[in-house]
């Protein structure tokens, strides 16, 4: 006996299909893969080594937004960030990195606060620091005196992506 599926069943499985694809969407902005592996490489550094996102081409960006903690993304001016979660506003555990468009959110990435990152905040105001796409190659030093941005040095590690 063939099944059959009245217009009424057919048209709300539609629509809780467009829902959950919808909710899928809002939540794949997320990095999750990147995240992982820089979080991993930082967090076997000892010494001084190298972030290069520059080179992330899987999707187009512009412009890098760097947050540090309890910092409200929705009072950034001059940028759409609605596409990313506002989780950093009350949370001190992790750096937020969002990459951007067009003044406009696109994917991101949430970095443990480990090894110096917080450095990428260096001369920010507000709370978060704007970089253009050029410029997101992070050389950070580690050293007993404090952890900083340097200039490229010899015997640098790169973080393999």
């Amino acid at each position: 006996m063939p099944i059959v599926i009245s217009i009424t069943k057919k048209n709300n499985l539609i629509k809780y299909i467009l829902l959950i694809l919808t909710i899928y969407s809002c939540t794949s902005n997320r990095l999750y893969e990147l995240e992982s592996k820089i979080n991993n490489y930082v967090l076997g550094q000892n010494s001084s080594f190298e972030i290069k996102l520059d080179t992330i081409s899987s999707f187009e960006w512009d412009e890098l937004i760097v947050a540090g903690p309890y910092t409200d993304l929705q009072k950034i001016e001059d940028c759409e960030l609605d596409k990313f979660p506002n989780s950093i506003k009350s949370h001190d555990r992790f750096i937020f990195l969002g990459f951007m468009l067009n003044k406009k959110g696109v994917k991101y990435i949430e970095l443990k606060r480990d090894k110096g990152l917080d450095t990428l905040l260096n001369e920010g105001k507000n709370g978060y620091k704007i970089y253009l796409k050029k410029e997101t190659n992070f050389k950070i030093q580690n050293n007993p005196s404090g952890t900083r941005l340097s200039s490229r040095q010899a015997g640098m590690r790169r973080i393999p992506f």
